[in-house]
C-alpha cells in the first residue's frame, strides 16, 4: 500500500499547469490546471497548483477545501509567498486527499465535489501563535472514486474462468499494437501540445502585464500611452484565445 501510495502522489504531482484559469484576490492568488480527476481508494493523492502574490506585501498562503472534500484532505500545507510573484511564475503548494476503502462495489464510482481553497495567513497575535484567515480564493474540484484499476473482483473472476491463458495471449498482442500506435501518435502528439504550451504561457504573462495596467487606470491613471498599451494587450489576448479555442 505504501508503494502504490508514493507511485501515485508522484504521478499526480505532474499535474499540468498548461490553460491553467487563474483566481485572485489581494495577497493571494491561485493558478490550477484540472477540475475533475480519478483517485484509487486506499490511497494518499497529492495535486499541485500554483500560488502567487503579485502585490507589495509578502504573504504566507494555504492550500484547504471545503465541500465534500474537506473531510478527506490529509493535512493543510502552506507556503511563504513572496511580493511581485506573478502568476506566470507561481510557487508550487500542494494539497493531498486520504481517501478510504469506501465503495460498496468497484462497479460503481462515486463522485466528490468542492473547492480547493487558498488563503492568506497572517499572524493573530505578537507572538505569533495562531492565524486569522484574510483574503480567499477557490478553485472547483470534483474527485472520482475508483478501485485500483477500475476493474471489479467479479469481472477479473468471470475472465479467469473462460481461460487465463487466451486472454492473457489476447492481452499481449492487443498491448503490441497499442503500444507500436501509441508511440508514433505521442510523439506528434508532444510537439503539437509544447506549441500551444508556449502559447498559454505566453497568454498568462500577458495576461499579468493587463492586470498590472489595469489597477494603474483603476487608481486614476490616465496616462494615454498605458491606455493605448492596455488596448493592445487586450487585441493580443483576444487573439490567442481565438487560436487556443
Amino acid at each position: 500500500m505504501i508503494n502504490n501510495n508514493m507511485k501515485k502522489i508522484g504521478l499526480v504531482l505532474m499535474i499540468l499547469l498548461i490553460a491553467s484559469p487563474v483566481v485572485a484576490l489581494k495577497g493571494v492568488g491561485i493558478k490550477y490546471g484540472l477540475e475533475y480527476t480519478k483517485v484509487n481508494q486506499g490511497e494518499v493523492t497529492c495535486l499541485n497548483y500554483g500560488v502567487y502574490n503579485p502585490w507589495d506585501e509578502d504573504t504566507v498562503i494555504e492550500l484547504s477545501a471545503d465541500g465534500g472534500l474537506g473531510t478527506y484532505v490529509d493535512r493543510v500545507r502552506s507556503a511563504k509567498v513572496p511580493s511581485r510573484t506573478p502568476s506566470s511564475d507561481p510557487k508550487e503548494l500542494s494539497i493531498c486527499f486520504d481517501i478510504p476503502v469506501i465503495l460498496d462495489s468497484c462497479d460503481v464510482p462515486e463522485k466528490i465535489s468542492g473547492n480547493v481553497v487558498a488563503q492568506e495567513q497572517r499572524s493573530s497575535s505578537v507572538s505569533g501563535v495562531g492565524s486569522a484567515a484574510n483574503a480567499v480564493v477557490s478553485a472547483p474540484l470534483t474527485l472520482e472514486i475508483v478501485c485500483e484499476g477500475g476493474v471489479s473482483g467479479a469481472a477479473v473472476a468471470g475472465g479467469l474462468k473462460k481461460g487465463l491463458n487466451l486472454i492473457f495471449v489476447a492481452i499481449l498482442m492487443a498491448g503490441l499494437v497499442v503500444g507500436l500506435a501509441w508511440k508514433s501518435k505521442r510523439n506528434k502528439f508532444i510537439v503539437k501540445r509544447q506549441l500551444s504550451q508556449d502559447l498559454r504561457n505566453n497568454y498568462m504573462n500577458r495576461y499579468s502585464d493587463l492586470m498590472i495596467l489595469h489597477n494603474r487606470i483603476e487608481s486614476g491613471d490616465q496616462n494615454p500611452e498605458i491606455i493605448e498599451e492596455y488596448g493592445k494587450i487586450r487585441a493580443e489576448l483576444k487573439e490567442m484565445r481565438d487560436r487556443l479555442s
